[in-house]
């Protein structure tokens, strides 16, 4: 399940985004660099890594989401971050 797209964005939720225990420290910059977990680049919003770190940056992450194709009515195929950037119409 992704991250919420607007509103109210915790560390708690990205801590659990990532699956990191309630237990262990949190540092947003270590979650933004992929010190905790390697980020998700199929993720189509994802932390750019970059200081300064910031929390708006983790809106819409998907941590568990897989890369794919699509196959779109003009009978191509082309990856998901095409897709989602070009806004491609009828894709499946």
């Amino acid at each position: 399940m992704a991250l919420p797209a607007s509103g109210t964005l915790s560390m708690d939720q990205i801590r659990v985004e990532l699956g990191i225990s309630t237990q262990s420290p949190f540092s947003l910059a270590d979650a933004s660099t992929g010190v905790y977990v390697a980020i998700n680049t199929c993720s189509q919003y994802r932390p750019n890594g970059v200081s300064p770190y910031a929390i708006s940056e983790w809106y819409s992450y998907c941590h568990s989401c897989t890369c794919g194709y699509y196959f779109c009515l003009n009978y191509s195929t082309i990856d998901c971050a095409t897709v989602c950037t070009a806004g491609t119409p009828n894709c499946t």
